[in-house]
């Protein structure tokens, strides 16, 4: 009875110790999926502040490109009214011409 109740002892601290040993493992990687999880939100967190700041750069590009057909529109709007005064200077110095030309005969 003695013998058995040490081989039942022994086997029992060797469950023992296996039990210890898989806890300590447990908690090792319970630590290790704590930092990865950790490391997910950082990176999400990082992944979300770049979509923001993108979003905001697309919106000062649009701004931009409005900007400058603005100024395009008015720049052709310009040259437009130019162009229509140069037409007026022309057919007036046309008939001047003629006129001058009528007068020298």
């Amino acid at each position: 009875i003695q013998a058995r109740l040490s081989e039942s002892q022994v086997s029992l601290a060797e469950k023992s110790k296996l039990l210890n040993e898989t806890i300590a493992r447990s908690a090792m990687f319970e630590q290790e999926n704590n930092r990865l999880k950790e490391l997910v939100s950082d990176s999400q967190k990082r992944t979300e502040a770049e979509v923001k700041l993108s979003q905001v750069r697309v919106i000062d590009l649009e701004n931009q490109v409005s900007e400058a057909t603005r100024s395009r529109e008015m720049c052709q709007l310009d040259v437009d009214a130019r162009s229509s005064k140069l037409c007026e200077f022309e057919t007036s110095l046309a008939e001047k011409s003629k006129q001058l030309e009528k007068a020298a005969f």
